[in-house]
């Protein structure tokens, strides 16, 4: 019984885009292969975000083709789900390690996983276990993207040296497809809560819609409490494709309601098809062969059972330990198949060496004592016309004439963009000037430009149109309420974490190795 991973919760609002674009160099070239995906972002999505975070992460442990083996390894890409909050998107490897248990007793009962994440960072200094329970009770269909699906969690404090501790904080999601409605909608809910720093993060969500995502009502809320203060949000959200076709009523609210009749905000009209375009992710291409830039960026490692990754910027451990010059630590190349491993050494040093441009006090070489080298990023520069360079030239006509001093690191990092603040509904956040594909770009020390960009990743803001778009769609209440604690009545995992000393991973990124 397969889990189908599926953006069941905000698919509503994405649009991928699937326009072509010229390529410099013939079909075959790197430029013309990138792909592009594309995300929207608004307020009030943060909860549906997160669903489709835990969702992506559950899709990477592939506990189907791993049903009735055993306990089993697997390293997921939190990256590759994405953040919440969308600038924070990355194509560089954050590996994370889980510990998964699949079973299921015969083809009537359900499919149950349990999973251990040990050493989950909320922050800087905290450190958690994650123990999950899900429960899959029929093989998902298009009809029906996600059927009877169950996910609880539990966090534990955890300190440097394994030792578990007091619970924490939890959530779970729980869906009730349409089959079993009366009303032939969807129905799914979402509860989570997380220490952070100082502070609870709580955010929860239910949403009520057909399965192919054409209209849909949901009620979201997000809050951050301290000793000091209590800051809740909720919006409301209902879509409807066959009534009023590109458009989103939103209402928010940041009094404690139980359903959307309680919200006290004014009412705002998104439109799908009107958009503003911030770009998460940039590559950079040779204007004369269309090949992509590359930088070694660096590379991930594993040491006595944990994993990190080291590169430019300096290095990341899943304990926030660095391994010792005693200890045996090895670069896994994820990408050939089976990972392998290459024996690599990490000293700790009081002055950065220069040539290793490493930005922290280490020093990496690999068996034969010879230095790994990490690139600084490439430098370019740009003078900037909205005009032809622009995707929102509306927007940009202000910076005509700038010179922009762009550095490019790799991975789709290319920054020193201009920001200004873009507010929708009650949110402002920074909105960088964007570039069309093909954008020429000069590198320093160069006398003409040589290179050009492609959006890789994109996020498209909705922008607010006239309400009067927007009167034909209702915002009336959910059945029930929305969640405000973790549903008890779900299933958990309350083993210690199985042994796993030895298991190298079984699945990475999803794929089996």
């Amino acid at each position: 019984m397969k889990f189908k991973y599926t953006l069941l919760a905000s698919s509503f609002l994405i649009m991928i885009s699937s326009q072509s674009y010229a390529d410099f160099r013939g079909e075959s070239t790197d430029y013309s292969q990138a792909q592009q995906i594309a995300y929207t972002f608004t307020p009030g999505t943060y909860a549906l975000n997160s669903v489709n975070t835990i969702l992506c992460m559950v899709d990477q442990v592939n506990a189907q083709d791993m049903l009735n083996k055993g306990v089993y390894t697997a390293l997921i890409n939190f990256n590759r789900c994405g953040s919440d909050i969308p600038w924070y998107r990355d194509r560089s490897q954050s590996q994370q390690l889980v510990i998964v248990n699949s079973e299921r007793d015969s083809n009537t009962t359900p499919q149950q996983i349990e999973a251990w994440i040990p050493n989950w960072s909320l922050s800087e200094d905290s450190l958690v276990l994650i123990k999950a329970f899900a429960t899959i009770t029929q093989e998902p269909t298009e009809a029906e993207p996600l059927q009877d699906f169950t996910l609880r969690w539990d966090l534990y404090a955890q300190d440097a040296d394994g030792i578990v501790g007091e619970k924490v904080g939890g959530g779970f999601i729980k869906a009730i497809p349409s089959s079993e409605r009366d009303d032939g909608q969807m129905l799914v809910e979402y509860f989570e809560s997380t220490p952070i720093d100082d502070e609870i993060f709580t955010s929860a969500a239910k949403i009520l819609k057909d399965p192919k995502g054409r209209n849909g009502l949901a009620i979201t809320m997000e809050s951050w409490d301290s000793d000091n203060e209590n800051e809740r949000e909720y919006y409301g959200l209902v879509w409807d494709e066959d009534i009023t076709s590109n458009r989103v009523k939103v209402q928010n609210g940041n009094n404690f309601a139980n359903n959307i009749s309680g919200l006290n905000g004014d009412l705002t009209c998104l439109a799908r098809d009107v958009v503003s375009t911030a770009v998460l992710e940039y590559g950079v291409y040779e204007k004369a062969t269309g090949n992509e830039v590359e930088v070694n960026t660096g590379f991930p490692f594993i040491y006595n059972n944990k994993h990190g990754y080291i590169g430019y910027w300096g290095i990341w451990t899943e304990d926030g330990v660095v391994p010792t010059e005693n200890e045996e630590v090895f670069k896994i190349d994820y990408v050939t198949g089976n990972a392998i491993k290459t024996p690599v050494k990490i000293e700790t040093v009081e002055n950065r060496d220069e040539e290793n441009n490493l930005q922290q006090p280490y020093i990496v070489s690999n068996e034969s004592g010879e230095a790994i080298t990490f690139e600084a990023p490439k430098k370019f520069t740009l003078e900037f016309d909205s005009k032809s360079m622009s995707r929102n030239p509306s927007k940009d006509d202000e910076y005509d004439g700038d010179t922009f001093f762009l550095e490019y690191s790799g991975n789709g990092n290319l920054w020193g963009f201009p920001f200004k603040d873009l507010k929708v509904l009650n949110f402002e956040f920074p909105f960088p000037a964007v570039l069309k594909d093909g954008v020429e770009l000069t590198k320093s020390g160069d006398d003409e430009p040589k290179y050009v960009v492609k959006a890789w990743e994109l996020v498209q803001i909705l922008d607010t149109v006239d309400a009067k778009d927007c009167s034909e769609l209702n915002l009336v209440d959910l059945p029930g309420k929305i969640p405000n604690n973790v549903d008890t009545t779900l299933l958990d995992n309350r083993l210690d974490i199985p042994s796993y000393e030895g298991l190298l991973p079984a699945v990475i990124n999803g794929k089996l190795q």
